[in-house]
């Protein structure tokens, strides 16, 4: 079993990413000798000034005598603002020194209960233990690490607070007196403004690193409604949509006040549909706020684009792609959650049923072909099986299909290639894992199922093997092949009460295609019999079994599949709703 090998983590990144106090504290010392230095100069001046009054005679003596007096006044106000901000500096350089200490201490800490843990896994593992027995384990050994980040990244903010509170109340001596400190001490918000922009410029840029992205996040934190709001207006940043892994997503979601979520949601919807850990429900208004922006963009493209040529035919699939997402969220209790348009073809997620309440939620992938352009079709289909999962499964009404729609899929031409699918994996093991986590930080349970079609399960096969947590069952339907040396036992999937990896595969006698994919790529066929693969392999043709008759699959549609007179929509039905015990038995007798 593979359950949470690779979950347990510290993140201390953006702790050792802040800057060194001894180089703060030796800088706001120069700054303070240059401060005495230019007090001292005054001083000295105004002596020299004072001898020049004897040669006035009254009132023009008076007036000479007293002309140092206000300059004289500021260098001795600037010296006091200055000496405030050195105190303010040098208090937060030790403090992060201190900080760096705790932090390498507890990076060393954590490394230690890594090597305990993954001792721990194994035996649990031999144990055959559940999801749930793996957690709480891991949780006893995560929790005081957690706690101890948890302390120091608070002690960090304390004295960030208290350093801005101490530079802030600095009040500049003149207008004429130059200050020789930095900028941002007379004009912090400014600052952040201009930092905030540039970041966000950056993180958008086509060749963005994930550094670049991360900071753009991390200074969101710090961000208020109203630079939020200034952010939103930047061009290009409804659609931003670029993330970070799922823990951190969450943890970013977690750490905005309420104030700010709100303000993040209006300004960019696209960062916020897509962030794993956000509500799906608060996922859902972005989205459909971002697929109006889309769609008023495509209006006026449309409109300049003459409807000829290259970019008039790539318009004119994203206008099919809208208008069949559109039609796929007209019906009561559809989730947009989670749209990409940086393809043609947004990339996109369709919940039918509360992924945020639903306790079983089962992912539909789609093969060859399939894109958002289809969203209708597929979200139908999703709803179809839905429904078969009420009346077959033991959650009954409580469970929630999502059409996924969010890798690129290939053509036939391109079905042989694994290039696709190995670049689609990573993002649908984060959506794994990130419903895992939303719910988690919900303080709820749900069981998670996976069902894929065509080259869909060539991408599934990968994104298994790449996720933290655990999925309940797979269940494969037509594959075009799994990629080489890719095993059943590399699948993050739950076990059976036989021990065995809840995996079940299917071809139709009448599908050609599926067979054909796998054999034109080297791939291996799940659903060989003569070779077996290792899962559950059952049959989508014409059956009879406990005297009940099932119609046989006659293509390779994933539609076909899941038709309700077929045993192949009987069996996965069951197997995603807690059936799958009652499937093998099904399956069995079909033999």
């Amino acid at each position: 079993m593979t359950y949470l090998r690779h979950a347990f983590f510290v993140d201390t990144l953006e702790l050792r990413l802040l800057p060194d106090g001894g180089p703060i504290q030796q800088k706001a010392k120069e700054i303070l000798a240059g401060a005495e230095v230019f007090q001292e100069v005054v001083s000295s001046a105004g002596n020299r000034w004072q001898a020049l009054g004897l040669v006035y005679q009254a009132p023009e003596q008076e007036l000479a005598l007293r002309a140092m007096d206000e300059p004289s006044k500021q260098a001795g106000t600037h010296l006091e603002s200055v000496r405030v901000f050195q105190e303010a500096l040098d208090t937060f350089g030790r403090e992060l020194e201190e900080i760096d200490y705790e932090t390498r201490a507890l990076d060393e800490a954590a490394n230690a209960a890594y090597g305990v843990w993954l001792e721990r896994l194994d035996e649990l593992n031999a144990q055959d233990a559940s999801t749930y027995e793996m957690e709480a384990a891991r949780e006893e050994l995560n929790a005081p690490l957690q706690t101890r980040l948890a302390e120091i990244t608070q002690r960090y903010e304390q004295a960030r607070q208290a350093c801005v509170r101490s530079l802030g109340a600095i009040a500049r001596s003149s207008p004429d007196v130059i200050s020789s400190y930095p900028s941002f001490v007379m004009d912090l918000a400014a600052t952040e403004r201009d930092d905030a922009i540039a970041a966000l410029d950056k993180a958008l840029a086509p060749d963005a690193s994930p550094e670049d992205i991360k900071a753009f996040y991390n200074l969101l934190l710090l961000a208020g409604p109203d630079l939020m709001k200034e952010l939103g207006k930047r061009p290009g940043a409804a659609q931003f949509v670029a993330g970070m892994s799922p823990h951190e997503e969450m943890k970013f979601w977690g750490k905005l006040s309420p104030e700010q979520q709100g303000a993040l949601l209006v300004a960019l919807p696209g960062l916020v549909g897509s962030l794993e850990g956000a509500p799906y429900k608060t996922r859902d208004t972005a989205n459909r706020q971002l697929l109006g922006i889309l769609q008023q963009e495509l209006i006026e493209d449309l409109r300049n684009s003459g409807r000829v040529g290259t970019d008039y035919e790539a318009l004119a699939v994203r206008q099919g792609a809208l208008e069949s997402l559109a039609l796929a969220l007209s019906k009561k209790d559809r989730y947009l959650i989670s749209l990409d348009p940086r393809t043609d073809a947004p990339l996109a997620q369709v919940a039918v049923g509360n992924p945020d309440t639903a306790r079983n939620v089962t992912y539909v992938v789609p093969g060859m072909y399939s894109s958002s352009v289809d969203a209708l079709g597929l979200v139908t289909q999703a709803d179809d099986l839905r429904k078969r999962q009420s009346l077959e499964g033991i959650y009954g009404n409580d469970t929630a299909v999502i059409a996924y729609m969010g890798y690129e899929s290939p053509t036939l031409g391109q079905v042989t290639s694994e290039d696709l699918a190995e670049k689609g994996a990573p993002a649908f093991a984060d959506s794994l894992d990130g419903l895992y986590l939303t719910r988690s930080a919900a303080g709820t349970v749900v069981e998670v199922n996976v069902i894929a079609h065509s080259y869909g399960t060539t991408m599934t096969a990968i994104a298994l093997g790449q996720t933290d947590y655990g999925v309940a069952s797979a269940v494969l339907l037509a594959s075009a092949g799994l990629p080489e040396g890719v095993a059943v036992a590399d699948f993050n999937v739950g076990l059976g009460s036989d021990g065995e990896r809840k995996v079940f595969v299917t071809t139709a006698e009448a599908d050609s295609l599926a067979p054909w994919g796998s054999d034109m790529s080297w791939r291996t066929d799940p659903a060989d019999e003569a070779d077996p693969w290792g899962g559950r392999v059952f049959s989508s043709d014409e059956v009879t079994v406990n005297n009940i008759s099932y119609e046989a699959v006659e293509d390779h549609h994933l539609h076909l599949y899941l038709e309700g007179g077929t045993f192949s929509m009987k069996i996965t039905a069951l197997v995603t709703s807690g059936g799958s015990e009652e499937a093998v038995e099904l399956i069995k007798a079909a033999q």
